[in-house]
């Protein structure tokens, strides 16, 4: 373009020079011949290589502060044409408009691994004798127990994972050591508003500070103080009594039985006798692009710890993949469900080094004949009652 426009301007200026008028004559001035094709095309790479720039420019600046997509198209196309790679990416309904930034913020468990178990006294790494053995290839706790696995909830914009892994693990062992006279769902709004030992609210925490305050003050089931905390992110002041007015029913672990798992043995071990554990691990931005499948983490930044409940495991059929079965807190909108699969025993983004858990507080839940179970304060009894005769 360049080049024409100084031919023109030579061509003009010689034309329009002073000269006799004898020897100039209209027909003798040669124009250079313009190529409307040709003009359009190069325009189009121009604008094309402007575009470019400054989409670079805007994506180095979105990737700087923090604003751009956590799940963009072209993260979802570099996994799905990726080799070997043993599970699906997509863009779910879950992170739709949701920047890296305030992805980041959803990260809520504080500090390493090593970190976050290191002042556990009770270390287990090996599983009972009387299981040692007999652990299958495959198990789902929603299968072994299907009325005492509860759904799938969502943490919402509250860095508050720390506290549904910890209150969804608790609710399930709490039924299953219960054999299902204590059905609750646990308030993980407790431990994301009164728990400050160590503890941020929306701002993160610690799995094994989570179960030593159940250990000690208990939670009450989430009826009685529901979660607020995930629609902006604000945490409320700590509650005296149920959203009601009634007096609070409190729920708790076992003193001293707040354990950390550290072998794919001992993990599973404790999930198929007393049921799911937390598990905190690494999150890596192609997480949150996960359809289905095998985890395995591929590409992209790390954005933080994430705590969720370790269910089951398996072997996937196509791969002959080893697999742990994991619940979310990101809504059923998001993954298979709401779950997850991640590749099991080779501590893929540390998921087996914070593996925490506690037993249930319970009472022996197996009533004798003419006796019924009775719920006081959290804690299963039994009650003896007349036997109805004809």
């Amino acid at each position: 373009m360049r080049a024409v426009g100084v031919v023109l301007v030579v061509v003009l200026c010689a034309a329009l020079a002073p000269a006799p008028a004898s020897a100039i004559r209209l027909e003798d001035v040669q124009l250079p011949e313009f190529h409307l094709d040709g003009i359009k095309s190069s325009l189009n790479k121009l604008y094309a290589r402007a575009e470019t720039a400054v989409k670079g420019a805007y994506d180095k600046y979105a990737h700087k502060t923090g604003s751009m997509d956590v799940v963009t198209d072209a993260l979802v196309a570099s996994i799905n044409n990726a080799d070997g790679v043993a599970w699906t990416a997509g863009k779910s309904e879950r992170f739709q408009g949701v920047s890296m930034s305030e992805a980041k913020r959803m990260m809520g468990v504080r500090g390493t691994t090593k970190e976050q178990t290191k002042d556990i006294k009770n270390v287990i790494s090996e599983a009972p004798e009387d299981v040692k053995g007999k652990i299958p290839a495959h198990f789902d706790a929603r299968k072994h127990w299907p009325k005492c696995i509860h759904p799938i909830r969502d943490q919402g914009k509250c860095g508050s994972c720390w506290a549904f892994g910890a209150s969804e693990a608790l609710s399930d062992r709490l039924c299953i050591a219960s054999a299902g006279a204590v059905d609750v769902v646990l308030s993980a709004e407790r431990l994301v508003a009164c728990d400050w030992e160590g503890n941020m609210g929306c701002n993160g925490g610690i799995p094994k500070l989570a179960w030593d305050y159940m250990e000690v003050f208990g939670l009450p089931a989430d009826t009685c103080e529901p979660y607020v905390s995930g629609d902006a992110g604000k945490v409320p002041r700590c509650p005296f009594k149920c959203a009601s007015g009634e007096k609070m029913t409190k729920y708790r672990t076992k003193l001293f039985s707040v354990g950390h798992y550290t072998t794919e043995e001992a993990i599973q071990a404790s999930i198929m006798t007393d049921g799911p554990v937390e598990a905190a691990f690494t999150v890596y931005q192609d997480f949150m692009a996960y359809k289905g499948g095998v985890y395995s983490h591929q590409t992209g930044p790390e954005l933080g710890g994430h705590a969720v409940k370790l269910i089951g495991w398996g072997v996937d059929k196509a791969t002959g993949m080893k697999y742990w079965t994991v619940a979310n807190s990101w809504g059923p909108a998001w993954g298979e469900d709401g779950f997850f699969r991640i590749q099991r025993g080779i501590n893929e983004c540390d998921f087996e080094s914070g593996i925490v858990a506690g037993q249930a507080k319970v009472e022996d839940t197996t009533p004798a004949e003419g006796e019924a179970l009775r719920v006081v304060d959290g804690v299963v009894t039994k009650a003896t009652e007349a036997i109805a005769t004809a």
